[in-house]
C-alpha cells in the first residue's frame, strides 16, 4: 500500500507492506523517514490520516495509524522529528 499527498507546500507518503512500512515527509528542507523500514517486532505499516497544526505554530503535525498484526496504534509527528510527539497504542501491544 503506497498512500501520497501534498499540503501546503509540505509533501506526504507512506509505505506499508507485509513486514514493515515507514512515513516519509518534506517539511521544505528535505525528507524525513520514520517508522520501520526492516523485518522485526513493530507495526507493519502506516496510514497517513491527517495534518494539522496542533499547537498553533504555523507547521502541520502529521497524524498517522499504526498497522500492526491484530492491534492499532496513533502517532503524531511533530515538523522534524522523527520520533513520535505522540503515541497511543490499543493497550494489547
Amino acid at each position: 500500500m503506497v498512500q501520497a499527498f501534498v499540503r501546503g507546500g509540505h509533501k506526504y507518503a507512506s509505505v506499508s507492506w507485509r513486514y514493515g512500512g515507514n512515513i516519509q515527509w518534506d517539511p521544505g528542507t528535505g525528507w524525513i523517514t520514520a517508522g520501520r523500514s526492516e523485518p522485526g517486532p513493530g507495526p507493519r505499516g502506516f496510514k497517513l490520516l491527517a495534518t494539522t497544526d496542533v499547537d498553533h505554530d504555523g507547521h502541520p503535525e502529521l497524524i498517522a495509524y499504526e498497522l500492526w498484526a491484530n492491534d492499532y496504534g496513533l502517532d503524531v509527528y511533530g515538523d522534524s522529528d522523527t520520533k513520535p510527539i505522540y503515541d497511543f497504542s490499543c493497550g494489547n501491544i
